[in-house]
């Protein structure tokens, strides 16, 4: 680090406004990509729909309803994880 620098970035970073066309073209680029691979898609949302209902019966069956708040608010974070074998699969 250079010691010269001794407060933060004179540079106020630019920030960019997201409009309807920005969305579409993600959502087309999304299509373009199911596309491309869709069996791979279809099993990677299988595998995420069968975990939720995984711990739904892990939690009723088990009579600690009570994990089902925490668990629901911590299975998104399992998403980009399985988002990273669908990309590695696709453009691979």
């Amino acid at each position: 680090m250079d010691e010269t620098t001794t407060g933060p970035p004179s540079a106020v970073p630019v920030i960019n406004t997201l409009t309807w066309d920005d969305l579409a073209g993600a959502v087309g680029a999304a299509w373009a990509d199911f596309r491309h691979a869709p069996l791979y898609g279809l099993f990677f949302s299988a595998v995420y729909v069968a975990g939720g209902w995984l711990i739904v019966h892990a939690v009723t069956v088990g009579g600690q309803l009570w994990w089902s708040l925490p668990a629901a608010a911590g299975f998104p974070i399992l998403g980009p994880f399985i988002a990273c074998g669908l990309y590695d699969a696709c453009f691979a």
